[in-house]
């Protein structure tokens, strides 16, 4: 065992653990690792905005029970004068947790957290923002891009997510945003499932323009259109001109969602097999094929089949076609 002068000499002089790997290199693994137990490990320092902050306050008196430990309260809150005596009012007890000097700047929103004081801070703001996700916009940067703290917000919690997921999107980091695999398992396992989420403009339009330029990415998000009752495979609106002209990612979304046809290229618009499985989910989008497929007599026929009303957008020759017109069901 590590004598007392070893661990005091580690504890206070020892600051760098690579210093301390380095230097009991010799030494037994099981020995090594109890010298790192006693480095203490760097505060957490979170840098909030003013109305983060008063967030964070009023979430942690929220969630203050009878036998709290207020050593839990990281110093740089203890020494918050507004706060302490709001705490105190609540809680008397909390007065010998005071720590000194009390500082009454309100503008100083830097806050440092050990590691179980951080733990309980994003415990408790993950059991708000679960009950309320537009409280989302209120998390501090660090949680904003942890994966697995979104990942909890969103397990088994599509009743609050469903409305409010555009608030998410707008507010998670821009690191995350760019971030392409966590993106596809977000889509994939959190996104696509929530029923009647129709609106897919709330999701893409705060994805990075990066991703949504990745073809890779992209071509994931218009398969997945398979799984879900939402339009996803509408993302062809925000894409490259490039991505637009891509043959097998706007024949892909047009499967499932016959009216991404109308942000194909214009020369996919000219291209007979999407146009035809286009109109084969949807008729009316004949509307955006190229007037030569208009006049198509096989790929009006399916259009009209589908929906009557996409007659409309037949070429005047085929409008005046006795078998399309009876397809149709005008008559």
């Amino acid at each position: 065992m590590m004598d007392s002068i070893t661990k005091n000499l580690v504890n206070k002089r020892v600051l760098n653990q690579k210093l301390i790997i380095t230097a009991f290199t010799t030494l037994p693994r099981e020995l090594e690792m109890m010298i790192l137990s006693y480095i203490p490990k760097p505060p957490i320092t979170i840098v909030f905005k003013e109305e983060q902050l008063e967030r964070y306050m009023f979430f942690l008196v929220n969630n203050l029970k009878d036998g709290f430990d207020f050593s839990l309260i990281p110093d740089s809150l203890r020494n918050n004068g507004p706060f302490m005596l709001l705490l105190i009012s609540i809680y008397p007890r909390a007065i010998k947790y005071i720590s000194h000097p009390i500082n009454d700047d309100p503008n100083c929103f830097i806050i440092q957290f050990n590691e179980e004081q951080f733990n309980l801070y994003r415990e408790i703001v993950l059991k708000e923002v679960r009950n309320d996700l537009t409280l989302f916009s209120f998390v501090c940067e660090k949680l904003r891009g942890d994966q697995d703290f979104i990942y909890k917000v969103f397990d088994d919690n599509d009743d609050i997510v469903k409305d409010f997921v555009d608030i998410f999107f707008e507010n998670i980091s821009e690191e995350l945003k760019n971030d392409r695999e966590f993106m596809i398992k977000l889509l994939k396992d959190y996104i696509l499932p929530l029923p009647l989420l129709v609106d897919y403009y709330n999701v893409f339009e705060h994805i990075s323009e990066e991703l949504l330029n990745d073809r890779e990415f992209v071509l994931k998000v218009v398969q997945y259109s398979t799984t879900t009752t939402m339009d996803i495979a509408g993302v062809l609106m925000f894409v490259s001109e490039e991505l637009k002209n891509d043959r097998e990612i706007v024949l892909t979304a047009v499967r499932d969602f016959g009216y991404a046809l109308e942000y194909a290229s214009e020369e996919l618009k000219n291209d007979r097999e999407i146009v035809l499985t286009a109109v084969g989910d949807f008729g009316p989008v004949l509307m955006f094929a190229s007037e030569e497929l208009k006049n198509d007599r096989e790929i009006v026929l399916t259009a009209v089949r589908d929906d009557g009303y996409a007659l409309e957008y037949a070429s005047e020759e085929l409008k005046n076609d006795r078998e399309i017109v009876l397809a149709a069901g005008l008559v």
